[in-house]
């Protein structure tokens, strides 16, 4: 019979399990380590005198519920994967629908907009002549400059312009607080991409997710996966387009900038006034 530290330990290694098949996308593996850690911490619990228990007792629930949590998330992704290996719905991090966002609303932005066209646009439209000459199809752009300028309209334009499903991430929705909750995420993010005939995934402030590494370790960990993700979109067929905003690139962990990532950048700055002439006539279009 175990010892209490003993069953400590083998719930440390089965949690520590769950986790890292939940990073590396294997679910089901994932699922088993984490009921086999709540049965054994279960144990533990029970093995405790009446005075240790309730010395302990809210963080060993917390523990539980979280354990839980994890395990709730690893059965929801891979029963949404199974769906949509059966062309079922999407999974959470797309809309169902395309932006209502097209290129004739972003106005004032004449010069971003050539340049989208000719990174984006027409490597998509004329793909075939692209891959005749060996031209990089998919890849990231980042968009980058003040706020409010249009960073995020261009993004779902280009989604709407090549029909691509879009995924707009923040990074409310990858960060956590649990130890590689967060790495399966991005992976899960990028897993549904790679299943859609056409993407475009755009990270909203793109600084908050990819900031430079330092000692903090979660955010080691989060730009160590995103970085691996990106490499490997490389060996998609150009299904995939990245795009990120921000007005913080002095912010940003220099290995996002080199090439194969977002080495394609994008200066969106303030309209001129006939750039602002034109942002009037829109909002007062169908208006006496």
């Amino acid at each position: 019979m175990l010892t209490r530290s003993g069953m400590k330990a083998k719930y440390e290694r089965l949690y520590a399990n769950g986790v890292m098949y939940l990073a590396k996308g294997e679910r089901e593996l994932a699922v088993k380590y984490f009921e086999a850690s709540v049965k054994q911490l279960s144990e533990y619990i029970r093995g405790l005198c009446d005075e240790e228990q309730d010395e302990m007792k809210s963080w060993l629930l917390e523990m539980v519920a979280h354990v839980r949590e994890l395990e709730k998330y690893a059965k929801e992704t891979s029963a949404a994967s199974a769906v949509k290996a059966g062309g079922g719905e999407s999974f959470a991090f797309s809309q169902s629908e395309l932006p209502d966002v097209s290129f004739d609303d972003v106005v004032g932005l004449e010069d971003v907009k050539r340049e989208i066209y000719d990174k984006v646009i027409y490597p998509r439209t004329y793909r075939e002549l692209y891959e005749r000459f060996n031209k990089k199809l998919g890849g990231g752009i980042l968009l980058y400059g003040p706020p409010g300028n249009g960073k995020t309209m261009i993004a779902k334009a280009v989604a709407k312009e090549t029909g691509s499903t879009f995924f707009p991430i923040k990074f409310s929705d990858l960060g956590s607080k649990w130890f590689g909750e967060t790495e399966g995420k991005i992976k899960a993010l990028f897993d549904e991409a790679r299943a859609e005939k056409s993407a475009v995934i755009f990270f909203d402030e793109i600084d908050a997710i990819a900031s430079a590494r330092g000692d903090e370790g979660t955010t080691n960990r989060m730009v160590a996966e995103l970085l691996a993700q990106m490499d490997g979109i490389n060996r998609v067929k150009g299904n995939i387009t990245i795009i990120a905003a921000t007005n913080r690139i002095d912010n940003l962990d220099p290995a996002i900038l080199r090439p194969g990532r977002f080495d394609r950048r994008v200066t969106v700055n303030y309209p001129d006034m006939n750039g602002r002439e034109a942002i009037l006539k829109v909002h007062c279009r169908n208006k006496p």
